[in-house]
């Protein structure tokens, strides 16, 4: 399944707009890498889904360069507040 594919399924079941954005010039990986990374997208959206509240979420996968690619998922949410732990 295509990071695209699942966008789409997951916006018929969430009812959250998947704005979804995949360079053409995607690096060559492995099946194991690109399993890793299609996982890594999979939870994003998952907890988009499940805790952010959000109506509208976008996706990008972008190629920067021979050695660096980027991933991001921005959505309308409420977000979250950080917390430290002290030990």
């Amino acid at each position: 399944m295509s990071v695209r594919h699942l966008c789409e399924k997951l916006e018929e079941i969430s009812h959250i707009r998947f704005h979804c954005t995949v360079t053409d010039r995607m690096p060559v990986w492995n099946e194991t890498e690109e399993l890793n990374l299609f996982r890594i997208i999979q939870e994003c959206l998952t907890n988009i889904i499940k805790h952010s509240g959000a109506t509208e979420a976008d996706i990008n996968m972008l190629t920067l360069d021979e050695h660096r690619f980027l991933v991001s998922a921005i959505d309308n949410g409420r977000g979250f507040q950080m917390q430290t732990v002290e030990s």
